[in-house]
């Protein structure tokens, strides 16, 4: 477990780490990205 700490940016592979996030008393911020490979070529 990850204790939270302020000031603190995590990022990790969602696919292979178990994650949740817990209730909290104030307030926080999340932000959620993908970055995926699709096999295309010639940057299309």
């Amino acid at each position: 477990m990850l204790e939270p700490q302020a000031g603190r940016l995590v990022v990790f592979l969602s696919e292979q780490l178990s994650h949740d996030a817990l209730p909290v008393t104030l307030q926080r911020f999340s932000i959620t990205g993908w970055f995926r490979t699709n096999g295309v070529s010639g940057n299309q």
